[in-house]
């Protein structure tokens, strides 16, 4: 692993726009909090993501001789963050009510933000700042960039918009145990070997996706750690993460001008997007009653 120039400027882009996002939110909440923006913003992810990664994959596995361990990781999206982009996409589009959707917003916020900020180092990827490697990827790492990067701005997009709470702690727990479920048995169907999310032992070996990462955990607790304690630090160690960062969103929930109680108040009313899906939209008594309150 070596510092790359590269790598540093994708996660300056990566922090800019979550920067962006966040400061953005109070004026536009009232624009993304519906179905309709979700269901429009859906669609066009998953067209791009099919197009230049699912859809050639799955065209590998299904057309070619190419059957081996990684060909069908990628077709039955075994790896987490595919797995989690797509599902996000798609729940974007048939979640209309977000039940499922702000579940998983937490968990692709993270694994998209882990997988980015490695890029500084080289590792996962050789990062390149030309338009072919950010915006398509080369293969075998097709969308690498824009893949985990949707991940990251549209899952913290969703947690800002959708109230968090503990219990959404553990029903996001649940939707990891869930995918979890999902690799270890089609993975054992397909005898897949490797590119499983870490849940093999060749994936904690040289080559495999977790390799580095390995090398770390045994240099820190000075031992050959088994994979299968690997395995559990890395995924106890994350919902952990997850939690907290579950916990500070709702933190930031409650103060202004993130608070609904203080958006007319803080921001200019010229400054907001209307949200033309509202209904009725609150009167100034109303509004000034809350703002009081």
């Amino acid at each position: 692993m070596a510092f790359t120039f590269a790598g540093l400027v994708l996660v300056i882009i990566t922090a800019s726009l979550v920067g962006f996002v966040f400061l953005l939110h109070p004026a536009i909440r009232k624009a993304t909090n519906t179905y309709s923006f979700w269901l429009c913003t859906g669609v066009v992810l998953m067209t791009y993501i099919a197009v230049f990664r699912f859809y050639p994959d799955i065209i590998t596995y299904a057309t070619n001789q190419d059957r081996g361990s990684t060909a069908t990781s990628k077709a039955f999206l075994l790896d987490i963050c595919p797995f989690m982009c797509f599902t996000m996409c798609a729940l974007m589009i048939i979640d209309y009510k977000r039940w499922i959707l702000r579940h998983v917003a937490p968990i692709a916020f993270f694994c998209g933000l882990v997988t980015i900020i490695p890029l500084i180092f080289s590792y996962g990827a050789n990062p390149e700042l030309t338009f072919q490697w950010i915006f398509l990827g080369i293969k075998p790492n097709a969308l690498y960039f824009m893949l985990h990067l949707i991940m990251v701005v549209f899952g913290f997009m969703l947690m800002l918009n959708n109230r968090q709470s503990l219990r959404a702690c553990w029903w996001s727990a649940a939707v990891f145990a869930g995918f979890i479920a999902y690799v270890l048995t089609i993975s054992n169907i397909f005898d897949v070997t490797n590119n499983v999310s870490g849940l093999v032992a060749n994936d904690w070996n040289a080559g495999g996706e977790f390799y580095y990462l390995g090398q770390f955990i045994d240099k820190t607790l000075k031992g050959n750690i088994e994979f299968g304690y690997k395995v559990g630090a890395i995924y106890i160690g994350s919902i952990i993460v997850i939690f907290v960062w579950i916990a500070i969103v709702r933190l930031i929930q409650k103060l202004p001008p993130w608070n609904d109680k203080y958006f007319v108040k803080i921001i200019p009313e010229d400054m907001i997007i209307k949200d033309v899906f509202a209904t009725d939209p609150p009167s100034e008594q109303q509004t000034n009653l809350e703002i009081n309150s």
